[in-house]
């Protein structure tokens, strides 16, 4: 069968003065016109291979020097995108899909050695996710906001067409195994921990996350993680368990009040917190819910309030912090 060559839409210049072909099929190549200068001042690989073999030697295509390339003509046009256009990645919600492609091109940016546009993917990929609580929360608070609005409308408004959760939720397993694969270690612990909060039922393949609105939980590729992440992930969720009791300190519990307070009252309070902490899947967001609450029980004085609070908060950083050992993300 006769190869098929289809020159790009947007990256065939009729200034460039090299074509890169590249397969989209057995029988079906793409042809990019670039131009030599360009590739070669941001890639010393690029650069080699241009300068071999002689441009009188290589075969042409319209008139011009033809290279042959083994990468996908996929991968290679994101590549020359953002060389070209310096087009915006599509990061700020990350699915398999948008993860698969982007290992694809930082593979590519490895290949040919071109630092600059490899550190542009991987500092986009980290403002996906947080690396900080503060950031983590700011997260939590606009997509819970989205949730609970769009869900307020469904009421009213049965037909509206709901967002997905994971419109909202970057998706994990994808993230986790690009971060092992490209040496991403700083969006770990907060892919790690969201993974941890997801039921294995919620499967990225099989969910259909429309018939169940944004009332449904967000989905997972689950099939991506590796025997030992999907062991990381089960030690950190066994840790995350124990959290609770071992780390979580109320530091004024037992001691008298000053003011007027039964200490019963405050002691089963403690003890609810602890408990629902414990069998919670998502401790971060139960600890903060107890630290946003107006008031407590009746007989709890706004000391004792103002010290629970205080505890809860240096929990939660302390288990922020905890999150790279919990993982086992070093």
């Amino acid at each position: 069968m006769a190869m098929v060559i289809t020159n790009h839409i947007s990256l065939y210049f009729n200034d460039g003065n090299i074509i890169l072909l590249a397969p989209q099929s057995p029988n079906h190549y793409i042809a990019f016109r670039v131009h030599r200068s360009i590739l070669s001042k941001i890639s010393t690989v690029f650069e080699n291979l241009f300068s071999t073999p002689r441009v009188d030697e290589m075969e042409t295509y319209e008139g011009i020097p033809l290279m042959y390339m083994v990468d996908g003509s996929d991968a290679l046009q994101s590549l020359l995108h953002l060389v070209y256009h310096d087009v915006h990645l599509p990061l700020a919600q990350l699915d398999p899909c948008t993860l698969c492609s982007l290992q694809n091109i930082l593979g590519l940016t490895e290949k040919y050695a071109i630092p600059c546009i490899g550190r542009k993917i991987v500092t986009q990929i980290e403002k996906g996710w947080p690396r900080t609580l503060r950031q983590w929360d700011e997260l939590e608070s606009r997509n819970y906001a989205v949730i609970e609005l769009a869900n307020g409308a469904l009421d009213s408004q049965p037909d509206l067409e709901p967002p997905y959760p994971d419109e909202l939720f970057p998706e994990p397993a994808s993230a986790i195994r690009l971060a092992r694969e490209r040496n991403i270690p700083t969006i770990l612990p907060a892919a790690f921990y969201h993974l941890s909060r997801l039921s294995i039922e919620n499967d990225w393949g099989r969910a259909d996350m429309q018939s169940e609105g944004v009332k449904n939980g967000c989905a997972a590729e689950w099939s991506l993680l590796t025997a030992d992440d999907l062991r990381c992930l089960l030690t950190g969720q066994a840790k995350l368990s124990r959290a609770p009791r071992e780390i979580l300190n109320f530091r004024h519990d037992g001691e008298e009040c000053p003011e007027v307070c039964f200490a019963e009252k405050r002691r089963e309070l403690l003890m609810e917190i602890q408990e629902t902490c414990i069998k919670s899947q998502d401790v971060l967001r139960v600890t903060r819910h107890y630290i946003e609450k107006k008031s407590y029980k009746d007989g709890i004085c706004h000391l004792c309030t103002s010290r629970i609070r205080h505890d809860l908060a240096t929990f939660r950083c302390m288990l922020w912090t905890l999150l790279p050992d919990f993982f086992s993300c070093q």
